[in-house]
């Protein structure tokens, strides 16, 4: 059996916001035609607007002292978070938010940082998580 691929394409970003409802007047300006959804992971309060192909365009996430977002962060597609994550930790990559279930597409996703502390969100295409 071939090696996982490990390659990643950003295709996303996600960030933190002190005012949600802000946020997601801003951003049903910028992207006036697609879906919200909105839910909670863990105790963190968010809203994602997704695509026509079902991804995720951005995600706001409320900022709090139990968030570890600060900052806007790109999303990165990968085939498996696993296998990913394995990659960055031998780069040097630091595990922020361990590997959950997004709610939003039913995909895997973690975020981490680079060997430089910058984060990045990686997640598998819409419905991976269900596949398994």
């Amino acid at each position: 059996m071939p090696p996982a691929n490990t390659d990643a394409t950003t295709f996303g970003i996600a960030c933190a916001a002190e005012n949600l409802d802000s946020a997601k007047d801003f951003y049903k300006q910028v992207y006036p035609d697609e879906r919200i959804t909105e839910g909670v992971f863990g105790t963190i309060k968010y809203f994602s607007i997704i695509g026509k192909d079902g991804e995720v365009l951005i995600t706001v996430w409320k900022k709090q002292e139990d968030n570890p977002v600060r900052t806007a962060i790109p999303i990165l597609k990968v085939n498996s978070v696993a296998d990913f994550s394995k990659k960055l930790k031998s780069m040097g990559g630091k595990e922020v938010i361990p590997q959950g279930v997004c709610p939003c597409t039913n995909a895997y996703f973690a975020v981490w940082t680079d060997a430089f502390g910058n984060q990045m969100l990686i997640k598998e295409p819409k419905g991976s998580a269900a596949a398994h």
